[in-house]
């Protein structure tokens, strides 16, 4: 096919074509990145708790001093302070990105809702506890993940996979 010359671009259905296949696109696309957001906020959630507390327990070796983390069920926030007492430096609201469902040990009992963690970088959760389980959840409840907190100052998350089921993160 011969052009003249001046004559190039594209046409208006092409324009047209292009616009509907990214409508279709979109339209399939949305509803789910809609649904995958609230598991992303609750994994960065749940990544961020564990790199604090982990931050925490080397800031309270390196100064050789007792620092401490607490968690507020009520308004869903949690602080850790460098001082037992002292004023926290990181106080952190969870209500945006997941909802605190419970501080317990993994024996299913409460825990208290300030975690001590010592100069030498153990806890104070019980050894006859082990642990001490951060429980985060999506507003729906649908997803959950957990931080546990050990007696020796170990930290790790896990994801559930329903019922009294969880899986390494």
């Amino acid at each position: 096919m011969r052009t003249r010359l001046g004559e190039s671009g594209i046409t208006m259905v092409e324009v047209g074509i292009t616009v509907a296949i990214l409508g279709i696109l979109a339209t399939i696309a949305v509803p789910s990145f809609v649904t995958m957001m609230p598991r992303f906020r609750l994994g960065t959630a749940t990544q961020t708790l564990g790199n604090e507390l982990a931050m925490a327990r080397m800031s309270a070796i390196a100064k050789s001093i007792d620092g401490e983390a607490t968690f507020d069920k009520d308004t869903e926030t949690y602080a850790i302070a460098r001082t037992v007492g002292g004023a926290p430096y990181v106080r952190t609201d969870l209500a945006a990105r997941a909802d605190l469902v419970s501080v317990a040990y993994l024996d299913g009992s409460a825990a208290p809702s300030t975690l001590q963690i010592n100069a030498n970088g153990t806890t104070s959760v019980p050894l006859m506890k082990q642990a001490v389980a951060i429980t985060l959840a999506t507003a729906d409840g649908a997803h959950r993940r957990r931080v546990l907190v050990w007696a020796t100052g170990r930290i790790h998350s896990q994801k559930w996979a329903g019922g009294t089921s969880w899986v390494a993160d």
